[in-house]
């Protein structure tokens, strides 16, 4: 039996129909849905349908305002006579290989796509310390230890609401996409450049976050094995992120102890751990 897994955030719904025991595959049914559509439940009743009797359950997390959950229950009480099941965050998850425990003061605090995006990078990098990229609507980057305690991150506006940011508080710059260069020659440019560099900033600050934790813990006399630091990218900016990073990381030369990675649908990866490891009653 299979189970549809769903993202839903602050501009769209991911979904993907996964085998629980099976592998992670790119043959895997899946879509993204804008949250603002009228048919919204309509198309996702369309996805659990043309599963045919072989999909039992649905899990997911949402951040999205309330009609938008209310309509993806809509859609899977129609197909599969249950609605979803809902993950919010938790002080602790433990699964085989993958033990994490949540440092928020208030762990119910953490938004359910961190939390999950947290276990799904564990499950797709069992041992490091991680540095988990959401980047998104807003970016996120979270800090995991290799021993899985998550302690802590930022939140930031990602680009599109960086560049929406720009064009309503001032006169002459423009709603304009440009392309990120080295060293631009054109507003658009300048601003996408800007913004980009921005967000590629927040990172390269976290990573310097964890070197003088590193650090201090080595003064303590509790040095780490390895402290390699491995970035792991999600969302729909990472390959941007990405791809700008790379010219930057090369010449840095503290940047051999930094790994980073795009991994796709984190969120989903996470809930597909989780709803296995806690099956439907």
């Amino acid at each position: 039996m299979k189970t549809m897994l769903l993202d839903a955030g602050n501009t769209a719904v991911k979904w993907r129909i996964v085998s629980p025991d099976g592998p992670w595959s790119d043959a895997d049914p899946r879509g993204t849905i804008p949250v603002d559509t009228l048919r919204l439940a309509e198309e996702l009743q369309d996805a659990c349908n043309a599963a045919g009797g072989s999909l039992s359950d649905a899990a997911g997390c949402c951040v999205a305002p309330q009609p938008v959950q209310d309509a993806i229950d809509q859609a899977t009480i129609a197909a599969l006579g249950r609605p979803v099941r809902w993950f919010s965050a938790a002080a602790r998850f433990e699964s085989p290989g993958i033990s994490l425990h949540n440092g928020y003061r208030d762990p119910a605090q953490l938004g359910a796509d961190r939390w999950h995006a947290l276990i799904g990078a564990r499950a797709a990098r069992p041992r490091g310390t991680l540095l988990v990229v959401s980047a998104g609507t807003a970016t996120t980057v979270d800090t995991l230890t290799d021993d899985g305690r998550f302690v802590g991150g930022v939140i930031a506006p990602g680009i599109r609401l960086m560049h929406d940011s720009l064009a309503r508080g001032t006169a002459r710059l423009p709603r304009a996409d440009g392309t990120y260069r080295p060293h631009p020659d054109n507003t658009g440019d300048a601003m996408q450049t800007g913004i980009v560099d921005a967000q590629i900033g927040l990172i390269e600050r976290r990573i310097g976050r964890i070197r003088a934790d590193q650090a201090a813990a080595s003064a303590r006399g509790d040095d780490a094995d390895d402290r390699t630091i491995h970035v792991l990218l999600s969302g729909g900016n990472a390959e941007l992120l990405y791809k700008a990073w790379a010219d930057a990381q090369a010449c840095d030369p503290a940047a051999t102890a930094v790994t980073r990675s795009v991994v796709p649908d984190l969120v989903l990866r996470g809930l597909r751990v989780r709803s296995t490891r806690e099956p439907p009653t």
